[in-house]
């Protein structure tokens, strides 16, 4: 969300405005420092330096300490997985064809697999799949898996079977077929 709001103040401000690209990015590493969140105001601060030449502060430590202490707040903050779902794995990435295909058979499609599309509207297309039942769940690097004739075959028979739930399910079906 950060990246899409610094964009989209740079396509508007176009080279006219330096110091507003400079500012945007100034707010956003505060905010996200303020929210625990200094690792990822590090690595947006280095790649806006690389990509866009736009310098700006963290305006607080930067170091590693400072991060773990941040992480440890975030816990604190937060529910976290094991808190839940105790010894259950994490779901596992599916990033090519047979990945994805073993992880479906590994859903209980015995009942209704719900389902979420994840995508950037500065891109086509969708950017991630969540398929999951009471017991179980799928991610899917789209894109990847997508990149091959045996990929999008495995995307097309991952959506067969049991059905489908959903919250904005036409939207999401349209993002899986662009």
């Amino acid at each position: 969300l950060v990246e899409k709001i610094v964009v989209g103040v740079d396509r508007a401000c176009g080279d006219d405005y330096p110091a507003a690209k400079r500012r945007v990015r100034e707010v956003a590493v505060a905010a996200l420092v303020d929210a625990a969140e200094r690792a990822v105001a590090r690595d947006l601060r280095d790649v806006w330096a690389l990509r866009d030449g736009v310098r700006v502060n963290l305006g607080c430590d930067d170091d590693d300490e400072a991060i773990a202490r941040d992480v440890a707040a975030r816990k604190d903050r937060y529910l976290q997985w094991d808190e839940v779902f105790g010894e259950t794995p994490l779901p596992v990435l599916a990033t090519d064809a047979a990945t994805l295909r073993r992880l479906c058979e590994s859903l209980d499609a015995s009942g209704p697999v719900g389902f979420d599309v994840e995508w950037s509207d500065a891109r086509p297309g969708a950017a991630l799949l969540q398929l999951a039942t009471t017991t179980s769940a799928v991610l899917v690097d789209v894109p990847a898996v997508a990149s091959t004739p045996e990929g999008c075959a495995a995307l097309r028979d991952a959506f067969q079977g049991a059905p489908l739930l959903g919250f904005g399910c036409a939207q999401d079906l349209a993002r899986l077929r662009a």
